[in-house]
């Protein structure tokens, strides 16, 4: 039971007590594989969640307002703002990320591959290097 509930803890794009094989668990699935697809596989799982419950949720209630709700267009504006705002939030938070990672051309990384490329260098060197000829290391006497 424990394993089972780490799974459904740890992934974003599982749900507690839904049937994830019903239509509305395969689209929430869908939305969250979008969501982690465009904010990276380490965004929280908590906000993946979120945003895509709240993108499902929109997607109802546009239908809502299709079908004539008089309602729907209040709630539609209010949860295309929680989604951006969320969406907003992502963003800079895997800006945040990326700015933090070095470039592959950046000084350090520049120096650390040349320092690679030396001691490799200085490897086969070592290994290309003959060895002595058999005997006592040279104190054979006259021959």
């Amino acid at each position: 039971m424990k394993k089972a509930r780490a799974v459904v803890t740890n992934d974003p794009r599982r749900l507690a007590g839904i049937a994830m094989h019903s239509a509305h668990g395969r689209r929430f699935r869908d939305i969250a594989e979008e969501v982690m697809k465009e904010f990276g596989p380490d965004a929280p799982t908590t906000k993946v969640r979120e945003l895509s419950t709240l993108r499902m949720t929109l997607e109802g209630m546009q239908s809502a307002a299709i079908a004539g709700d008089p309602n729907a267009a209040d709630t539609i504006v209010r949860l295309s703002h929680s989604i951006a705002r969320l969406e907003s939030s992502l963003r800079r938070r895997r800006a945040a990320q990326v700015a933090m990672t070095p470039p592959a051309n950046s000084l350090a990384n520049i120096i650390a591959r040349h320092r690679r490329e030396a001691d490799e260098a200085a490897r086969r060197a070592a290994a290309a290097t003959p060895a002595p000829p058999a005997g006592d290391g040279g104190n054979e006497g006259p021959a």
